[in-house]
């Protein structure tokens, strides 16, 4: 299963995809980048934000408290707790199963 989280704190907005490999021995997780439209495997930059007004000081300060959120509730918890807020940070997480198979695969021959 993927996770995303939905990060949103005074109008600006960004999302987590929290991975974990085939043991859930070991999570990671992927930034939104804004201007290519999906997830890279990189850290935080301004364009991982989603705001009418680009106050930098803003972003920058965000960007510490997912830092913290991440440090001090680990990514096991954020990935299986229901957790929707942390210091100002409001929180929705959404799964999504990693395999799908599809009901009717023999009849559509999708497989």
């Amino acid at each position: 299963m993927y996770t995303i989280l939905r990060l949103e704190q005074e109008n600006i907005r960004t999302y987590i995809m929290i991975i974990v490999d085939d043991t859930c021995s070991q999570y990671d997780f992927l930034t939104y980048d804004k201007n290519k439209s999906y997830f890279i495997d990189e850290n935080f930059s301004y364009d991982s934000f989603i705001t009418k007004e680009n106050n930098k000081d803003k972003i920058k300060d965000m960007i510490k408290k997912i830092g913290l959120m991440i440090e001090n509730i680990g990514l096991k918890s954020l990935m299986y707790n229901n957790i929707t807020e942390f210091q100002g940070i409001q929180i929705e997480s959404l799964h999504v199963p990693e395999n799908y198979q599809f009901k009717y695969n023999e009849i559509y021959n999708l497989s």
